[in-house]
């Protein structure tokens, strides 16, 4: 397990250095459909989910990445528009740390409505096959993974209106 555990962090950080020069593009440009699969969450620190949401947001990230900087207050703000039709953002950090250092981070970056979710021994990471950051899966109802992200997105509000009205969730 901890071979697999250095393995996933390896090819996490790898990936993320050569990723760097990646420009973000919007979320019609970064979405690409897959076929489905359940994926578990629960073992998430720090994630409550309190309902059934039609999309869940599951976005990969760590402190360290200069990419993922921007995208985190993008995403916060996806979650406070969206939360009310249905669409959850839950943003594990692969960071190692305490989550009295996460919380620092989000008020230094003004993040106020994501929950802070850490992934520290990188379960959900290698199960859902992450092998970089940023990485985004998109998520239905069912815990099927409909779509996923590879590397960094700009979080458009006025964008992510029209992708998620033309997404077929299935409900």
């Amino acid at each position: 397990m901890n071979k697999q555990i250095i393995q996933t962090f390896f090819y996490i950080f790898l990936s993320c250095i050569l990723t760097v020069q990646l420009q973000a593009k919007t979320i019609n440009e970064k979405f690409t459909a897959v076929p489905h699969e359940i994926i578990d969450l629960s073992n998430l620190k720090g994630q409550k989910l309190s309902c059934q949401p039609k999309l869940i947001i599951l976005h990969f990230w760590a402190t360290w990445c200069p990419k993922c900087h921007a995208e985190m207050p993008q995403l916060d703000k996806i979650y406070e528009h969206y939360e009310k039709k249905g669409v959850t953002v839950i943003a594990p950090t692969i960071d190692i740390f305490e989550k009295e250092k996460l919380a620092k981070y989000y008020q230094d970056h003004g993040i106020t409505h994501l929950e802070k979710v850490i992934d520290p021994n990188l379960v959900v990471a290698a199960a859902a096959g992450i092998k970089g950051v940023p990485i985004t899966l998109f998520i239905n109802s069912k815990s099927e993974v409909i779509g996923k992200a590879i590397g960094p997105i700009d979080w458009n509000i006025a964008e992510f209106d029209v992708w998620y009205s033309k997404l077929k969730l299935g409900d």
